[in-house]
């Protein structure tokens, strides 16, 4: 396994590597990972596994994978904290990592002294918080515009309370992460999606440091998307634009049939509806008559308006990982449809 950059070249000679990890409860993710970290650790490089310790308790990304939020009761959170305490230990005694918790970085003060600002602060000064040289006010957006599918920064009350404790965890992890660095000084990082705000922090405070980071994240293909791992240098969105990029080099180069039938496998999960990732029901073995399900006659157009959702990529150009805000014709989807159905009211064909 080979993973090079200018600043470090993993092949070249033993290096210490951190794995940033703080979600061990998804064991899809928190196990890859590890697999990662061990091959590493065996080709002669030093492993450091750094995680949560229950820093991340108001919120986090295992408990959104649970179905809960900042708002569920206590006790359901405890139990996530719990899941991902016991799910560390096991990775870390098994694989024989070295390492410690956010939180042994951490005095009761720093808690306390954060959650007080916070408190206070207006929401326009949020999002241009800086801690430790990281803009946690603008990472922090992320979790909070996927999961009220945002169109906009223009949050509510309801918006705002959420957004408030992930930009908790971001302010308490770069407090933390920057300990981190000065007492480890890795010479590479590693996190499992490095777009999570926490993740973001820990690559934000690389960057700051020198130190280059690489995200994991499971592969693009539905039919085997946990079978295969990606690892790629800084981002996810930079790492597509350079594969985009070299798509000349292998342009002319015919495709095996192995990776035609890979191919192949992820069209009938995507069209088969069969992932969670298809993001809608699968094509139906039944002919369909539009015309009569919908008491369309013979002499009018069909419309079809194909909908897609704007909250990743509303979050990545809030983040700053996506550049650009083209212009767009109406203030949200949602406006759009009415402007079509009134347009359709109008037109008897």
């Amino acid at each position: 396994m080979r993973i090079s950059c200018a600043e470090v070249d993993l092949a070249g000679g033993a290096v210490k590597i951190l794995f940033f990890a703080p979600h061990a409860a998804i064991w899809v993710h928190a196990f890859p990972e590890a697999l990662i970290a061990e091959t590493l650790a065996q080709s002669g490089h030093t492993i450091l596994y750094v995680s949560c310790g229950e820093v991340l308790q108001r919120v986090c990304i295992p408990m959104n994978a649970f179905g809960l939020d900042h708002l569920s009761p206590v006790d359901a959170r405890r139990k996530i904290c719990q899941l991902c305490g016991e799910q560390k230990k096991l990775l870390k005694r098994e694989f024989g990592f070295a390492g410690y918790d956010l939180r042994e970085l951490l005095e009761p003060a720093d808690q306390i002294q954060a959650t007080e600002r916070l408190a206070t602060l207006p929401f326009d000064e949020c999002l241009g918080l800086t801690i430790e040289g990281v803009p946690v006010g603008k990472l922090a957006l992320y979790e909070t515009i996927l999961n009220r599918k945002k169109t906009s920064v223009e949050f509510d009350a309801g918006d705002q309370s959420e957004y408030r404790e992930w930009l908790q965890g971001a302010v308490m992890t770069a407090i933390a992460g920057k300990r981190m660095f000065e007492r480890e000084q890795p010479e590479c990082i590693a996190v499992y999606n490095s777009f999570y705000s926490v993740n973001h922090v820990i690559c934000s405070l690389a960057n700051a440091y020198g130190v280059p980071h690489y995200f994991l994240h499971a592969g693009g293909n539905l039919s085997r998307r946990l079978q295969t791992l990606m690892v790629g240098r800084n981002e996810a969105y930079g790492y597509a634009r350079q594969i985009v990029e070299r798509w000349p080099q292998f342009r002319t180069r015919p495709c095996a049939p192995s990776m035609l039938r890979q191919i192949t496998d992820h069209f009938l999960v995507l069209l088969g509806g069969r992932s969670v990732f298809s993001y809608s029901p699968g094509t139906s073995r039944e002919p369909f008559d539009v015309r009569k399900r919908f008491g369309i006659r013979m002499n009018q157009k069909i419309m079809v308006a194909t909908m897609s959702s704007n909250d990743e990529r509303i979050a990545a150009r809030a983040i700053g990982v996506l550049d650009g805000d083209p212009e767009t014709l109406f203030p949200s989807q949602v406006d759009w449809i009415k402007w079509l159905i009134r347009f359709a009211e109008g037109r008897p064909d």
